[in-house]
């Protein structure tokens, strides 16, 4: 069964455009996946790094202030522990989640998948949308992810989920990304509330499968009218 091995997190403010680090967990493996999730304010854009693959770029529409991005990659068991993205625009201030995930399949061939989005509520629980992956019960590994922004904080993740990272942009201000994880054999997965004090935030459900079952049957992320294209 995919499992987080470790978490690392980061934050950076640059104004305009700049290079921004992000954090990799020692020790990777060869095989691993990594998980890196980034927010950022909703007026700039955040790149992918070298080496990652995009699969989550969305915001908090329709009247944007939190963008959320999620990235992939294969560890080659030499990973250096520290990597950049470059943001344009804006005030770009960014915070950054990175897990190394051991017992998960080959992300070149079944690579993790983003499900259950929700976004810009303007309420305090809110509540993903079924995670379900349509290609039949594995032992995998759920993320539940938010986003949120200047200050806002967490209550409870939604039930059952491990608290396995938080970071905030630095001085309590700009964007937060908060991350549980919870490993079920299921083929879907109806994760519940998250409680939050965010009025502008978005979620998502990320399903990393386990080695050894090939399942990507599954639809990808779906198209949405304000999904950002920023590769």
């Amino acid at each position: 069964m995919p499992t987080v091995e470790d978490a690392d997190t980061v934050t950076a403010e640059e104004a305009g455009s700049g290079s921004h680090t992000f954090n990799v967990p020692t020790n990777t493996v060869d095989g691993e996946t990594i998980l890196l999730f980034v927010g950022a304010d909703a007026d700039a854009t955040a790149g992918v790094p070298t080496g990652y693959t995009n699969f989550f770029d969305d915001d908090d529409s329709p009247s944007p202030t939190i963008a959320g991005y999620c990235h992939w990659k294969r560890s080659d068991g030499s990973e250096p522990t520290t990597g950049t993205y470059t943001t344009t625009g804006g005030f770009p201030r960014t915070a950054s989640i990175g897990l190394r995930i051991s017992g998960a399949a080959d992300p070149d061939v079944d690579p993790p998948v983003a499900l259950g989005f929700t976004d810009h509520g303007g309420v305090s629980d809110p509540n993903p949308a079924d995670a379900d992956t349509g290609a039949g019960s594995a032992a995998r590994l759920w993320v539940a992810g938010a986003w949120g922004n200047d200050g806002e904080t967490i209550g409870a993740r939604p039930a059952n989920y491990d608290a396995t990272a938080d970071e905030q942009e630095i001085g309590g201000f700009g964007p937060h990304v908060i991350l549980g994880d919870r490993e079920l054999d299921a083929e879907s997965e109806d994760p519940g509330a998250w409680t939050l004090s965010f009025s502008n935030w978005l979620t998502v459900m990320i399903v990393v499968h386990p080695s050894g079952v090939i399942t990507a049957a599954y639809p990808p992320f779906p198209s949405r009218p304000n999904r950002r294209h920023r590769m």
